[in-house]
């Protein structure tokens, strides 16, 4: 499995890239900004990707829009600091397959939502 996690803070990246590693045995790679992301997508292979909802050089939402403009785009999981009831509903209508908190929990939520978010790419 292979993910992509756009998040314009390293160090958060790092740590998020180090824990899907080991919980998920995932190969993880990041990206600090929405233009190097789209590069790396263009390579092909991306099984998931992890969308900050503030990226420095675009909005989330207009992220996502350009995703779901493309041909079998992988499932994508926001992942904000921002309240999850305000991102949430916004980002899943615009084809996030789930939003996931950056705070104390992030440890157990963001490894069960990518394989919720691959199980139900594989149903689809």
């Amino acid at each position: 499995m292979r993910i992509l996690i756009i998040e314009d803070k390293e160090d958060l990246a790092k740590a998020m890239a180090r824990l899907l590693e080991r919980r998920l045995d995932a190969e993880v790679s990041f990206r600090l900004d929405a233009s190097s992301a789209r590069d790396e997508m263009d390579k092909g292979g991306v099984d998931v990707v992890l969308l900050d909802y503030h990226l420095p050089d675009t909005d989330c939402l207009s992220f996502l829009d350009e995703l779901r403009g493309r041909e079998d785009p992988p499932p994508v999981i926001v992942i904000t600091g921002s309240s999850l009831e305000t991102v949430r509903g916004e980002a899943v209508a615009r084809g996030a397959r789930g939003c996931v908190c950056k705070d104390e929990r992030l440890p157990e939520t963001l490894p069960a939502a990518v394989r919720e978010a691959l199980a139900r790419d594989v149903e689809r």
